[in-house]
């Protein structure tokens, strides 16, 4: 989550770690804020799943922004993505779940 408005920030910065990630996003619940920006590089169902908070709006809040992220971690998911070895990719899913990710 951030505290803040602006889409770089928020929407940018999850298609960023869905296009370089092994996450994937799963609805933030509760459901109370509105759908992501389009004009971000998400796709309509990935603003629907994230929440956007705003000023002015029904709610008129501050700025304010969720989205929750399940991991898709299988050992040699990160191969390719951010290293190329699957022995890495194996101690990272380890780490993960370690650090207590969404399963």
């Amino acid at each position: 989550s951030t505290c803040t408005i602006t889409p770089e920030e928020n929407e940018g910065n999850v298609a960023w770690a869905l296009r370089n990630l092994p996450l994937e996003l799963i609805p933030a619940l509760p459901r109370v804020g509105g759908p992501g920006r389009q004009e971000c590089g998400l796709t309509d169902e990935e603003c629907r799943l994230v929440q956007r908070f705003e000023p002015g709006t029904e709610l008129d809040t501050n700025g304010f922004f969720v989205a929750a992220f399940q991991k898709k971690c299988t050992g040699s998911s990160w191969r390719g993505t951010l290293w190329d070895s699957a022995s890495v990719g194996r101690q990272t899913c380890r780490l993960l779940d370690i650090l207590s990710w969404h399963d």
